[in-house]
């Protein structure tokens, strides 16, 4: 008696794999009996477009390119701060070096590892 709920339960269970698996192979033949309506696209009424174009017109007319501009002067100045490095493809990059230094003491059976990082936020060996 077990056996044959046992099978049947089998049976109705392949039944069910093999009714999603030809589902989801099957999903795009499925007809879809909902009409999508077209929508209109939006146009914008005349005045506010005659708006926009005198906004753009002014932001066209009043914008000035900026020009900067760093001489000497300038670049002693950042070299005393040691914001500036000659020599390097981005001069004025963040110049601090971040550096490991272990520092291992043995004490008989013991050891320390003292860790110290340049920078920030140093490294205090704690979470």
């Amino acid at each position: 008696m077990k056996t044959i709920i046992k099978e049947i339960i089998i049976v109705l269970l392949l039944v069910l794999a093999i009714l999603l698996v030809l589902g989801v192979f099957l999903y795009d033949y499925i007809p879809m009996n909902k009409v999508v309506p077209k929508i209109e696209q939006y146009e914008a009424p005349n005045n506010i477009k005659e708006e926009l174009e005198e906004i753009i017109e002014d932001n066209q007319n009043t914008m000035t390119p900026i020009i900067r501009e760093i001489n000497n002067k300038d670049l002693t100045i950042y070299e005393k701060s040691k914001d500036y490095q000659k020599g390097k493809v981005n001069p004025f990059a963040d110049t601090s070096v971040n550096t490991i230094t272990n520092n291992t003491t043995s004490k008989g059976n013991s050891t320390q590892n003292n860790n110290s990082q340049a920078g920030y936020l140093p490294n205090t060996g704690t979470k």
